[in-house]
């Protein structure tokens, strides 16, 4: 059991995520209220992150197509399937 830092209710460790530079080894808020945080985070910040990620997106689509190419010629029995 691990108490949430956020919520304040104390919880099966199974409800906290991994986190490597904790002692314990995962965050201090919950799934739950990690979830909350990042829906609110995305709200307020959402023109921010839509042109983040479309500027990361056009500086990358080569890399990002060699890499498809790549993965169809390694996975060509995976893909046959679909």
């Amino acid at each position: 059991m691990k108490k949430c830092s956020k919520c304040k209710i104390n919880k099966p460790i199974t409800e906290f995520s991994k986190h490597k530079k904790t002692k314990d080894g995962l965050y201090s808020q919950c799934k739950s209220c990690a979830s909350k945080a990042k829906k609110i985070y995305y709200e307020n910040n959402k023109e921010e992150i839509c042109t983040k990620n479309k500027k990361y997106y056009e500086d990358n689509i080569e890399r990002k197509r060699e890499y498809q190419k790549k993965y169809i010629v390694e996975n060509k029995d995976k893909i046959s399937i679909y």
